[in-house]
Protein backbone atom coordinates (compact mmCIF):
# COMPACT_ATOMS: atom_id res chain seq x y z
CA UNK A 1 0.00 0.00 0.00
CA UNK A 2 0.91 3.58 -0.49
CA UNK A 3 -0.72 5.08 1.72
CA UNK A 4 -3.09 4.94 5.21
CA UNK A 5 -5.58 7.38 6.22
CA UNK A 6 -6.83 7.69 9.30
CA UNK A 7 -10.27 10.10 9.96
CA UNK A 8 -10.58 13.08 11.73
CA UNK A 9 -14.09 11.39 13.87
CA UNK A 10 -15.21 12.17 17.37
CA UNK A 11 -18.06 11.18 19.67
CA UNK A 12 -18.50 8.16 18.38
CA UNK A 13 -17.11 4.56 18.98
CA UNK A 14 -14.54 4.34 16.57
CA UNK A 15 -13.36 7.30 17.02
CA UNK A 16 -9.67 7.26 18.03
CA UNK A 17 -9.41 10.65 19.74
CA UNK A 18 -5.58 12.81 18.49
CA UNK A 19 -5.06 11.65 14.67
CA UNK A 20 -2.28 13.76 15.09
CA UNK A 21 -0.56 11.44 17.63
CA UNK A 22 -1.66 8.63 15.95
CA UNK A 23 0.10 9.32 13.25
CA UNK A 24 3.19 10.57 14.97
CA UNK A 25 3.26 6.85 16.45
CA UNK A 26 2.84 5.51 12.95
CA UNK A 27 5.85 7.78 11.52
CA UNK A 28 8.09 5.93 14.02
CA UNK A 29 7.01 2.87 13.18
CA UNK A 30 6.97 2.04 9.87
CA UNK A 31 9.52 3.31 6.94
CA UNK A 32 7.83 3.49 3.63
CA UNK A 33 4.33 4.02 3.67
CA UNK A 34 2.54 7.60 3.41
CA UNK A 35 0.62 9.18 6.49
CA UNK A 36 -2.50 10.84 5.79
CA UNK A 37 -5.99 11.96 7.52
CA UNK A 38 -8.53 14.20 6.54
CA UNK A 39 -8.14 16.98 9.50
CA UNK A 40 -11.80 19.03 9.68
CA UNK A 41 -9.76 23.02 9.71
CA UNK A 42 -12.73 24.80 11.50
CA UNK A 43 -12.89 22.65 14.54
CA UNK A 44 -9.33 23.55 15.43
CA UNK A 45 -6.71 26.82 15.21
CA UNK A 46 -4.55 26.76 12.75
CA UNK A 47 -1.48 27.69 14.14
CA UNK A 48 -1.74 24.50 16.13
CA UNK A 49 -2.42 22.40 12.87
CA UNK A 50 0.12 23.43 11.23
CA UNK A 51 2.78 23.07 14.30
CA UNK A 52 1.11 19.04 14.65
CA UNK A 53 1.57 18.07 11.18
CA UNK A 54 4.66 19.84 10.38
CA UNK A 55 5.75 17.57 13.36
CA UNK A 56 4.63 14.50 11.36
CA UNK A 57 6.37 15.27 8.79
CA UNK A 58 9.35 15.58 10.03
CA UNK A 59 9.06 12.44 12.23
CA UNK A 60 8.28 10.14 9.18
CA UNK A 61 11.46 11.92 7.01
CA UNK A 62 8.56 13.89 4.70
CA UNK A 63 5.59 11.21 4.55
CA UNK A 64 2.82 13.50 5.40
CA UNK A 65 -0.19 13.80 3.09
CA UNK A 66 -2.65 16.62 4.25
CA UNK A 67 -5.80 16.28 3.69
CA UNK A 68 -7.60 18.97 4.69
CA UNK A 69 -11.73 18.82 5.28
CA UNK A 70 -14.28 21.21 5.83
CA UNK A 71 -16.39 19.14 8.19
CA UNK A 72 -19.83 17.81 7.27
CA UNK A 73 -21.24 17.11 10.81
CA UNK A 74 -23.19 19.88 12.37
CA UNK A 75 -23.28 18.27 15.69
CA UNK A 76 -19.66 17.88 15.52
CA UNK A 77 -19.71 21.88 14.93
CA UNK A 78 -22.10 22.15 17.60
CA UNK A 79 -20.05 20.44 20.00
CA UNK A 80 -17.05 22.50 19.64
CA UNK A 81 -19.10 25.70 19.87
CA UNK A 82 -18.25 26.35 15.94
CA UNK A 83 -21.56 27.50 13.96
CA UNK A 84 -22.19 25.03 10.90
CA UNK A 85 -22.97 27.66 8.85
CA UNK A 86 -19.95 28.87 8.81
CA UNK A 87 -17.47 25.86 8.07
CA UNK A 88 -16.85 26.88 4.59
CA UNK A 89 -15.01 30.42 5.29
CA UNK A 90 -13.76 29.19 8.33
CA UNK A 91 -11.99 26.57 6.18
CA UNK A 92 -10.61 28.23 3.67
CA UNK A 93 -9.09 30.95 6.21
CA UNK A 94 -7.77 28.68 8.18
CA UNK A 95 -5.94 26.78 5.35
CA UNK A 96 -4.29 29.83 4.29
CA UNK A 97 -3.17 30.14 7.53
CA UNK A 98 -1.57 27.01 7.95
CA UNK A 99 0.49 26.66 4.46
CA UNK A 100 1.42 30.55 5.46
CA UNK A 101 2.80 29.01 8.59
CA UNK A 102 4.89 26.42 6.85
CA UNK A 103 6.18 28.58 3.82
CA UNK A 104 6.99 32.26 5.61
CA UNK A 105 9.42 33.03 7.87
CA UNK A 106 6.70 35.10 9.66
CA UNK A 107 3.58 36.63 8.67
CA UNK A 108 0.31 37.92 9.97
CA UNK A 109 -3.02 37.28 8.82
CA UNK A 110 -6.32 39.46 9.03
CA UNK A 111 -9.25 37.45 8.18
CA UNK A 112 -13.06 37.37 9.40
CA UNK A 113 -12.81 34.78 11.75
CA UNK A 114 -9.08 34.44 12.37
CA UNK A 115 -7.18 37.50 13.37
CA UNK A 116 -3.17 35.95 13.77
CA UNK A 117 -1.57 37.90 15.77
CA UNK A 118 -4.39 38.40 17.62
CA UNK A 119 -4.35 42.40 17.01
CA UNK A 120 -4.24 42.25 13.27
CA UNK A 121 -7.66 44.13 11.98
CA UNK A 122 -9.57 41.76 10.48
CA UNK A 123 -10.16 42.08 6.41
CA UNK A 124 -6.63 43.11 6.35
CA UNK A 125 -6.16 39.47 4.86
CA UNK A 126 -2.12 37.80 4.59
CA UNK A 127 0.76 39.93 5.16
CA UNK A 128 4.03 38.69 4.85
CA UNK A 129 7.25 40.42 6.43
CA UNK A 130 9.23 41.94 4.07
CA UNK A 131 13.12 41.86 5.24
CA UNK A 132 16.08 44.07 4.00
CA UNK A 133 19.35 43.40 4.24
CA UNK A 134 19.42 42.53 7.37
CA UNK A 135 19.86 39.12 8.96
CA UNK A 136 16.38 37.60 9.93
CA UNK A 137 16.07 37.63 13.51
CA UNK A 138 12.95 35.11 14.59
CA UNK A 139 10.24 36.72 17.18
CA UNK A 140 11.81 35.00 20.17
CA UNK A 141 15.51 36.67 19.93
CA UNK A 142 13.99 40.41 19.59
CA UNK A 143 12.59 40.97 22.89
CA UNK A 144 9.35 41.37 25.15
CA UNK A 145 7.28 43.80 22.37
CA UNK A 146 4.50 42.96 20.88
CA UNK A 147 4.91 41.23 17.54
CA UNK A 148 2.87 42.52 14.11
CA UNK A 149 4.24 39.18 12.74
CA UNK A 150 4.64 35.89 14.29
CA UNK A 151 6.82 32.88 13.06
CA UNK A 152 5.48 29.24 13.26
CA UNK A 153 7.51 26.43 14.16
CA UNK A 154 8.48 23.76 13.54
CA UNK A 155 8.30 23.56 9.45
CA UNK A 156 7.40 20.65 7.84
CA UNK A 157 10.73 18.65 6.34
CA UNK A 158 9.16 18.60 2.46
CA UNK A 159 10.27 22.00 0.29
CA UNK A 160 8.23 23.92 -0.04
CA UNK A 161 5.75 22.04 1.65
CA UNK A 162 3.75 18.74 1.65
CA UNK A 163 1.09 18.00 -0.57
CA UNK A 164 -2.89 19.44 0.27
CA UNK A 165 -5.25 17.18 -0.54
CA UNK A 166 -8.83 18.40 -0.36
CA UNK A 167 -12.28 16.43 0.41
CA UNK A 168 -14.48 17.85 -1.54
CA UNK A 169 -18.18 16.94 -0.39
CA UNK A 170 -19.73 19.95 -2.44
CA UNK A 171 -18.95 22.15 -5.58
CA UNK A 172 -17.25 24.81 -4.29
CA UNK A 173 -14.38 22.80 -2.64
CA UNK A 174 -14.14 21.20 -5.61
CA UNK A 175 -13.38 24.43 -7.83
CA UNK A 176 -11.64 25.43 -5.13
CA UNK A 177 -9.14 22.87 -4.80
CA UNK A 178 -8.74 23.12 -8.79
CA UNK A 179 -7.89 26.67 -8.98
CA UNK A 180 -5.58 26.32 -5.61
CA UNK A 181 -3.47 23.38 -7.79
CA UNK A 182 -4.55 21.02 -4.58
CA UNK A 183 -5.43 17.31 -5.22
CA UNK A 184 -8.92 15.96 -4.55
CA UNK A 185 -10.82 13.51 -2.86
CA UNK A 186 -13.62 12.39 -3.67
CA UNK A 187 -16.21 10.70 -1.19
CA UNK A 188 -18.29 7.26 -2.11
CA UNK A 189 -20.91 8.18 -4.73
CA UNK A 190 -22.52 7.56 -7.86
CA UNK A 191 -20.29 6.53 -10.66
CA UNK A 192 -22.24 9.23 -13.09
CA UNK A 193 -21.67 11.53 -9.96
CA UNK A 194 -18.46 11.18 -9.55
CA UNK A 195 -17.51 11.56 -13.26
CA UNK A 196 -19.56 14.61 -13.40
CA UNK A 197 -17.39 15.74 -10.42
CA UNK A 198 -14.02 15.03 -11.90
CA UNK A 199 -15.05 17.16 -14.98
CA UNK A 200 -15.56 19.84 -12.71
CA UNK A 201 -12.66 19.56 -11.39
CA UNK A 202 -10.75 19.40 -14.61
CA UNK A 203 -12.22 22.38 -15.83
CA UNK A 204 -11.32 24.60 -12.68
CA UNK A 205 -8.04 23.18 -13.01
CA UNK A 206 -7.73 24.53 -16.60
CA UNK A 207 -9.28 27.82 -15.81
CA UNK A 208 -6.67 27.98 -13.50
CA UNK A 209 -3.93 27.12 -16.10
CA UNK A 210 -2.96 24.18 -14.01
CA UNK A 211 -1.80 20.63 -15.45
CA UNK A 212 -3.63 17.50 -13.91
CA UNK A 213 -0.29 16.36 -13.65
CA UNK A 214 0.44 18.45 -11.41
CA UNK A 215 -2.21 17.14 -8.79
CA UNK A 216 -3.69 13.83 -7.80
CA UNK A 217 -7.83 12.81 -8.00
CA UNK A 218 -8.40 10.16 -5.13
CA UNK A 219 -12.12 8.32 -4.87
CA UNK A 220 -12.71 6.58 -1.63
CA UNK A 221 -14.15 3.51 -2.44
CA UNK A 222 -16.03 0.77 0.44
CA UNK A 223 -14.15 -2.19 0.05
CA UNK A 224 -16.50 -4.97 -0.12
CA UNK A 225 -15.45 -8.04 1.82
CA UNK A 226 -16.54 -11.48 1.20
CA UNK A 227 -15.10 -13.83 4.19
CA UNK A 228 -11.73 -13.45 4.18
CA UNK A 229 -11.29 -11.95 0.77
CA UNK A 230 -12.41 -9.18 -1.83
CA UNK A 231 -15.89 -9.55 -3.50
CA UNK A 232 -15.78 -10.70 -6.46
CA UNK A 233 -16.24 -7.99 -8.76
CA UNK A 234 -14.24 -5.28 -6.83
CA UNK A 235 -11.32 -4.96 -10.19
CA UNK A 236 -13.99 -4.50 -12.56
CA UNK A 237 -15.43 -2.12 -10.52
CA UNK A 238 -12.62 -0.37 -9.81
CA UNK A 239 -11.47 -0.59 -13.36
CA UNK A 240 -15.14 1.34 -14.36
CA UNK A 241 -14.72 4.29 -11.63
CA UNK A 242 -10.92 4.52 -13.25
CA UNK A 243 -12.25 5.31 -16.70
CA UNK A 244 -14.73 7.51 -15.51
CA UNK A 245 -13.06 10.17 -13.57
CA UNK A 246 -8.97 9.54 -14.47
CA UNK A 247 -8.12 8.74 -10.86
CA UNK A 248 -5.30 8.09 -9.80
CA UNK A 249 -5.04 7.06 -5.96
CA UNK A 250 -7.80 4.73 -3.92
CA UNK A 251 -8.70 5.13 -0.79
CA UNK A 252 -10.00 1.84 0.37
CA UNK A 253 -12.70 2.42 3.55
CA UNK A 254 -13.23 -1.00 5.54
CA UNK A 255 -16.45 -2.04 7.84
CA UNK A 256 -14.49 -1.46 11.55
CA UNK A 257 -17.33 -3.98 12.42
CA UNK A 258 -15.67 -6.87 10.54
CA UNK A 259 -13.69 -9.81 12.49
CA UNK A 260 -10.18 -8.77 12.62
CA UNK A 261 -8.64 -11.88 10.88
CA UNK A 262 -10.88 -11.58 8.02
CA UNK A 263 -10.28 -7.85 7.69
CA UNK A 264 -6.52 -8.56 7.27
CA UNK A 265 -7.14 -11.67 4.85
CA UNK A 266 -9.08 -9.67 2.62
CA UNK A 267 -6.38 -6.88 2.24
CA UNK A 268 -4.13 -8.89 1.71
CA UNK A 269 -5.97 -10.79 -0.99
CA UNK A 270 -6.68 -6.80 -2.07
CA UNK A 271 -2.79 -6.01 -2.49
CA UNK A 272 -1.53 -9.24 -3.86
CA UNK A 273 -4.22 -10.25 -6.30
CA UNK A 274 -6.41 -7.29 -7.52
CA UNK A 275 -4.06 -3.84 -6.73
CA UNK A 276 -1.33 -5.09 -9.43
CA UNK A 277 -4.35 -5.58 -11.99
CA UNK A 278 -5.48 -2.51 -10.84
CA UNK A 279 -2.29 -0.92 -11.24
CA UNK A 280 -1.48 -2.91 -14.45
Amino acid sequence: FDSVWIEDRHFEDQSIGSVPIVLAALAKRTRAIHLGTFKILPLDHPAHIAEDFAMIDLLSNGRLSFGAAAGSCAEHFRCYGVPFAERAARFREALDIVLAAWTFDEFAYGGQYYQFPARTPPGSGMIRQRRGATPYVPQWERGPELPEFLTVTPKPFQRPRPRVWILADEPDLVSFAGEHGHSLVLAPADLHQLEATATAYDTALSRAQRDRNEVELAVVVELPVDGNRVASGTLDQLHRLQDATQLNHVICRVDPLIPHQDLLGALRHFATEVQPLLQA
